[in-house]
């Protein structure tokens, strides 16, 4: 089967991937690169493996394309992303590393961290990587939020004293109007993030990339921006398995629409009444157990934001997605979750690709 774009896998390393250690990850990497994957992305998350250990370990043993989807810049001051960055692409013989950049999720990265100025620090991290991966010198005094909040001093000029080996683009992964803005104008392109197939049922996704690409035009009437779907998969031979692994994204993806502002009619297209999303709001708020928030979660919910059961179930939908994306003028379909286990969804959605 023949699809007008190309397709990635990411480590989500928060769910299904805090179960494989990092040699098991580099051994999918080399599995997904085998079935004809063209990318592997890996998050960027607190308490769980480091994604730029992971992405070097796979850069050293597999020769894939490799991306950080999404990094986020409050976790990390940025001189100290660009040389991580610009390190592991000497282990990539000039295959690409993307940086997708974001505030992180909307649940947790606010809990763990001060998510000051999110535009300002997105478009700032934008600009700064920029110029620390192109060899010039950088005074902080020029991205004063970056300065702040990382206690950079201002008047100090930093300068890698190395060049990465390989094309590095930047793109923005808020899925937002002013972050989408900011993608077009300050980034390579956009990476719509873990909401996109809810985002696909609400009708939201041509606005974002409209609002992208004005502000692309702006800069330049020749700029094209490069865009990535991210589409959550849950896929296994038993069926149950994965639509249990499932639930939880589900509450997750749902949790997010909701404070993201989606309006009742929105919702009601994802399965959710504005009082089902706010009860699930309010079980993660207050801390309930992993069992009492999949209880809320019905079945229409988890097939509105995930794409999960086994082979034949899930393979119509898998195309059509595909074909969504590629209609909306993605390149590439980035395939996220792939629970319960990783090596199963792999070879699975191989198969169904191919």
């Amino acid at each position: 089967m023949a699809f007008e774009c190309e397709f990635g896998i990411q480590f989500h390393l928060p769910t299904s991937a805090r179960r494989h250690a990092a040699p098991d990850l580099v051994r999918v990497a080399a599995l997904a690169h085998e079935a004809g994957f063209q990318q592997i992305w890996a998050t960027d998350n607190l308490c769980v493996r480091n994604l730029f250990v992971v992405l070097s370990a796979v850069a050293a043993r597999v020769p894939i394309r490799l991306g950080a989807a999404v990094l986020v810049p409050y976790f990390r001051n940025p001189v100290d992303v660009a040389d991580a960055l610009a390190t592991i692409s000497e282990l990539m013989d000039g295959r690409e590393l993307a940086v997708g950049i974001a505030r992180g999720n909307i649940r947790h990265t606010p809990q763990q961290v001060r998510t000051l100025k999110p535009l300002a620090v997105l478009r700032e991290s934008a600009q700064c990587l920029r110029r620390l991966l192109a060899g010039d010198r950088v005074e902080f005094r020029d991205f004063p939020v970056l300065a702040s909040y990382f206690n950079l001093h201002p008047d100090e000029a930093f300068q890698l004293a190395f060049r990465p080996r390989g094309p590095v683009p930047l793109l923005g992964g808020g899925n937002g109007p002013q972050a989408a803005a900011i993608a077009g104008r300050h980034f390579d392109g956009l990476m719509y993030g873990p909401t996109f197939i809810a985002a696909v049922h609400a009708g939201r996704v041509p606005g974002v990339l409209a609002v992208a690409r004005d502000a692309a035009r702006d800069v330049s009437a020749g700029k094209a921006l490069r865009l990535v779907a991210e589409v959550n998969v849950a896929l296994a031979a038993d069926a149950r398995r994965a639509r249990a692994f499932a639930r939880d994204i589900a509450a997750g993806m749902v949790t997010n629409v909701h404070r993201m502002g989606y309006t009742a009619d929105e919702l009601s297209r994802l399965g959710a009444s504005p009082e089902q999303a706010g009860a699930l709001d309010d079980a993660y708020r207050r801390g309930a157990r992993p069992e009492e928030i999949a209880g809320l979660v019905t079945d229409a919910m988890i097939d509105a934001t995930v794409i999960a059961g086994d082979l034949d179930a899930c393979k119509p939908r898998l195309v059509e997605i595909c074909r969504t994306a590629v209609r909306q003028g993605f390149q590439q379909v980035m395939f996220s979750k792939l629970g319960p286990d990783y090596g199963e969804s792999v070879r699975l959605l191989a198969r169904a690709l191919w």
